[in-house]
């Protein structure tokens, strides 16, 4: 392995200025648990290694005033809040609780004390857990460089496997999520080959807007895929099938077979994209079923995965 240059941020400022003169051939180094698993097996090996670990001012989690009239409040996390963090934070199981459900099924509790949600977004893994969380919440991400701040909505954050919209001399700052309404429900299913510690190889995150008078009328959904296509996808298709209709049987199956035209799964050691094909059909429906409960609006069914 060749030698690699190490610095250790001290401030954001300093974390600023390392990456407007080295940014091109610099790694960003946060929790650590994917980044040196690559570099120890020689997959990834840059000149350069930036430590963000210890900026604290990443590590927020506060709610914001609402933007404008009638707009939801904002639930602001620091890129190096952990999977952990995010669970356990009173904060995100009142405001986001799709969020803290979905860190829940991340990989072991010493991953998830270390893995950040900043470092799941940058990877770009197309099977990441939050992901499918922060797309179908509309979360923003908040880009910073020495020229000043720059917002990137998640839909058009990934750019493909791996690759983000994040420019060299950036480094993602906050996450910018908008707060949960009365009228929502959410879940996210994970299937896996075991209910813990396994990569998902299926998930979908679900969030709808429910008619206060007729409760299992869905206004508006928001509907993100895992691992189904070469980046965590919106479900445009499944959201069309659902809005402004009553989750009775017919629309439930219908929504599922929309799902097949939004997908393009691939084989590998865990699961055939015919496999896949077939589990988003049955994920798709349990998840709509599950909501279409009234009872379900508030619950929160942490670590949540499916075999």
């Amino acid at each position: 392995m060749r030698p690699l240059e190490l610095h250790i941020a001290t401030s954001l400022p300093d974390a600023l200025e390392y990456l407007a003169h080295y940014g091109e051939e610099t790694a960003v180094l946060a929790g650590g648990t994917d980044l040196i698993i690559r570099i120890r097996s020689g997959r990834e090996v840059p000149p350069r290694v930036l430590d963000i670990s210890r900026l604290s001012e990443l590590r927020v989690i506060r709610e914001e005033p609402p933007g404008g009239p009638g707009a939801a409040s904002v639930l602001r996390l620091g890129a190096l809040v952990t999977h952990s963090g995010a669970v356990e934070s009173p904060q995100t199981r009142t405001h986001v609780p799709l969020l803290a459900e979905a860190c829940a099924t991340i990989g072991s509790p010493q991953i998830r004390n270390l893995g950040t949600l900043g470092g799941n977004c940058v990877t770009a893994s197309r099977a990441g857990d939050s992901l499918p969380a922060l797309m179908a919440l509309d979360a923003e991400m908040v880009l910073l460089s020495l020229a000043g701040e720059r917002r990137v909505k998640m839909a058009e954050f990934f750019t493909g496997p791996r690759t983000t919209a994040r420019r060299r001399d950036e480094l993602l700052g906050h996450i910018l999520v908008p707060a949960r309404t009365p009228d929502e429900r959410s879940c996210y299913l994970k299937l896996s080959q075991r209910k813990a510690l396994a990569i998902s190889v299926v998930s979908v995150a679900f969030r709808l807007r429910m008619d206060a008078k007729a409760p299992r009328r869905c206004n508006q959904a928001a509907i993100a895929l895992g691992n189904l296509a070469p980046t965590v996808i919106r479900a445009r298709a499944v959201e069309e099938a659902v809005a402004g209709r009553e989750l009775d049987e017919a629309t439930i199956a219908r929504a599922a077979e929309a799902a097949l035209s939004e997908v393009s799964p691939r084989d590998d050691v865990r699961a055939s994209a015919e496999y896949r094909r077939a589990m988003v059909q049955a994920l798709v429906r349990r998840g709509l079923k599950r909501l279409a409960d009234p009872a379900a609006a508030g619950r929160l069914g942490l670590g949540r995965a499916e075999q």
